[in-house]
């Protein structure tokens, strides 16, 4: 498929169907003004003013996929608890379906609290189970999902290490979706780094890599690419994506390896920025883009997801804008 300008690109993102499965969950922000020190600990009252709750996880990769114009499908674990119900709502307020959750009673509904004044993040509290789910839920939520699979275009799987995503349904995704012959696009964790075998696209960051492989120090550029390459090769991956924070990301394919670095840019928040990148790059390499022009769209829209605290979804426009004035295509 060919691309005049990168306007056709977005306009052709709107036909793409999307099955996201993973670890989901709600990030709450618990927002307010610190004026004293608590007289029972050494630490700051926060009279917090505004309390807010945001998709997070998977569901921010959908809520990503929505907003570049895509139709995403979310498959995914709830608890059986409060949160389940807040979740459901909070997918229900952005018209994404909740068809395709299975709500355990063994675990609670993942969620990450952040206490915040200003700029300030005072606290991270985390309500969570995080080991793997048993096996027979794991074959529940793959009967409850295979379905899907004919009707999309594109499968991401996003890996938070929250307990769903084990060595069997990694397996039964990348076969099933093999058998359609769409592709499976990945954001990897620590725990099952290495379980991702034969999969289309895979976007770990440094942190992930460094862990995953088991390197050390700090790598230099020449260093790093050996490793990505020795990676594509140990996953039988087609395309490795490496994300490095302020320096941008590093595109690995059989035919091309290419650097390219981040934007200058206001950095608030780098939460969430993973979930845009996973999300831009599923869509771009479904279209079949150029490696170099998947990897700078995404990296674009991951630095700009940066400038905005707390996790948001990608603004489609202002990302857009920022491809043609880059002249990608």
């Amino acid at each position: 498929m060919e691309f005049n300008s990168i306007r056709e690109v977005f306009d052709a993102f709107k036909n793409i169907k999307v099955l996201v499965i993973g670890d989901s969950m709600i990030d709450t922000y618990l927002s307010g003004a610190v004026d004293r020190i608590s007289p029972e600990a050494p630490v700051p009252i926060v009279t917090i003013e505004k309390e807010e709750h945001r998709l997070g996880g998977a569901a921010n990769v959908a809520l990503n996929l929505k907003a570049l114009g895509a139709t995403p499908i979310l498959a995914s674990i709830v608890g059986n608890d409060a949160n389940a119900t807040l979740f459901r709502e909070l997918l229900d307020q952005q018209d994404l379906s909740n068809n395709y959750l299975l709500q355990v009673s063994d675990r609670p509904t993942t969620q990450k609290k952040r206490v915040l004044s200003g700029p300030r993040h005072l606290l991270r509290m985390d309500y969570e189970k995080d080991d793997p789910i048993a096996t027979d839920q794991t074959t529940q939520f793959f009967e409850l999902v295979e379905p899907v699979f004919a009707e999309v275009d594109v499968v991401v799987v996003e890996d938070y290490d929250k307990g769903l995503l084990g060595p069997e349904l990694i397996d039964l995704i990348v076969k099933k979706a093999h058998d359609y012959q769409i592709p499976v696009c990945v954001d990897p964790k620590f725990r099952n780094f290495s379980h991702y075998q034969k999969v289309d696209l895979f976007k770990p960051n440094l942190i992930e890599l460094k862990k995953g492989l088991r390197i050390g120090n700090e790598p230099e550029l020449g260093a790093l690419q050996q490793s990505v390459s020795g990676l594509r090769e140990k996953l039988g991956a087609k395309f490795i994506l490496l994300t490095l924070g302020s320096k941008g990301v590093l595109v690995h394919t059989a035919n091309e390896t290419k650097s390219i670095p981040a934007n200058i840019r206001n950095v608030a928040d780098v939460s969430g920025a993973g979930d845009t990148v996973i999300a831009i790059a599923s869509l771009a390499y479904t279209l079949k883009l150029p490696a170099h022009v998947i990897a700078e769209l995404s990296n674009l829209g991951g630095g700009i997801v940066c400038e905005f605290p707390g996790v948001i979804p990608v603004p489609v426009l202002r990302l857009q804008e920022e491809a043609e004035n880059a002249g990608l295509i």
